[in-house]
């Protein structure tokens, strides 16, 4: 049964709960069953993670079938944004780098292979804006392409159906003809 009353001993919260009472967080991004925070701890800024670890999407080097209390990730180690999806992770760096890491079965990470990546990757430069669908990425760099990647079976990349990534993105205009 859900936890109207708040009892933290059950898997359904209905209502709202403070978190990291004692701490300033800056950005939150929620997946299919884990989360990044982006908290200061004793002055310095940094992304924990906590949830399900079975693809290595908390970023801290294993990859695990539990869940997980919390694990530190150090990069990048001034995020702008954090972004979670079903099984995948990543963060914006202050200087425009974006970082993947966790599933990589259809090319979601955008580097170059299809391997599960338990810890961040840095796969483009000079990226102000991001989005995470269930198995695919994109990102606008500071240029204003648009670039994406990962599984396509929809059509969902912006280009021809069927064809499932796995390489750093391609920019959506590129494909179209």
């Amino acid at each position: 049964a859900p936890a109207i009353d708040g009892d933290m001993d059950e898997a359904y919260y209905p209502i709202p709960r403070p978190l990291f009472s004692a701490l300033s967080a800056k950005y939150f991004a929620g997946g299919g069953s884990h989360s990044l925070y982006y908290v200061e701890v004793a002055g310095d800024w940094s992304i924990w993670t906590y949830g399900y670890n079975n693809h290595g999407q908390l970023g801290g080097g294993l990859v695990t079938d539990t869940v997980a209390s919390e694990i530190y990730v150090g990069t990048p180690a001034n995020a702008v944004g954090l972004l979670a999806s079903n099984n995948h992770s990543a963060a914006i760096g202050a200087d425009g780098a974006f970082y993947t890491w966790g599933e990589n079965d259809r090319g979601q990470l955008g580097n170059g292979n299809t391997t599960d990546q338990p810890l961040p990757v840095p796969v483009l430069q000079d990226v102000v804006s991001a989005a995470t669908g269930a198995w695919n990425t994109a990102a606008i760099l500071e240029d204003g392409s648009l670039w994406n990647w990962g599984n396509n079976p929809s059509g969902q990349l912006g280009f021809e159906t069927d064809i499932q990534g796995g390489g750093v993105g391609a920019r959506a205009a590129d494909q179209c003809t």
